[in-house]
């Protein structure tokens, strides 16, 4: 998605590449009420790969709304904001119901739910995350550094700015829950 100002509104969105890419361009879209799974591809045989996520975004400008999805099974993240490159600023990511990320590349892996992730020289600035559900249905997982957290905010060698959170349900279930790395202000 590159468009500004659209909306998508109760679709069902499986068996792709990326759910959406949802792109800077797409200053003050909405991504709402959308069933997204089964996205994404193994690049190469019996290797794990985090290709294919949910929603993967960035934004620079405005507000992204990504609201009362469900989203699962995927290859990769469930909701992935990465700079890629860009800042991650202006994100209302609300009510959204997230679970069993990477579970196609091997049943034994997960990656975070949610991870809303900077790299310098980029930041992450104005996120709101709230009324979200996140679960994983096993209890064992194999994980590297990056993803031993359901829900991942931040990054450990960039300073961000303003993240609200509040009303959430995550579990970690055999992880932590929730991980918020260097931020001004909660």
């Amino acid at each position: 998605v590159v468009a500004p100002h659209t909306k998508f509104i109760n679709l069902i969105i499986h068996d792709v590449g990326h759910g959406f890419g949802f792109w800077e361009e797409a200053i003050n879209s909405e991504i709402y009420g959308c069933i997204i799974y089964n996205c994404g591809t193994a690049n190469s045989p019996g290797v794990f790969s985090t290709h294919g996520h949910g929603i993967y975004t960035q934004n620079n400008t405005g507000i992204k709304t990504i609201r009362n999805n469900i989203i699962f099974n995927q290859f990769g993240f469930g909701l992935h904001a990465y700079p890629n490159p860009g800042n991650i600023n202006g994100y209302m990511i609300d009510g959204n119901t997230i679970f069993n990320n990477g579970i196609l590349t091997n049943d034994t892996i997960r990656y975070n739910n949610i991870i809303i992730n900077p790299y310098p020289p980029y930041t992450a600035n104005n996120i709101s995350v709230q009324n979200n559900h996140t679960y994983e249905s096993k209890k064992f997982y194999t994980y590297t550094s990056l993803i031993e957290t359901d829900v991942l905010i931040g990054s450990t060698n960039v300073d961000c700015n303003k993240l609200k959170i509040m009303n959430n349900y995550f579990m970690g279930k055999g992880r932590a829950g929730l991980a918020i790395l260097k931020w001004d202000s909660v």
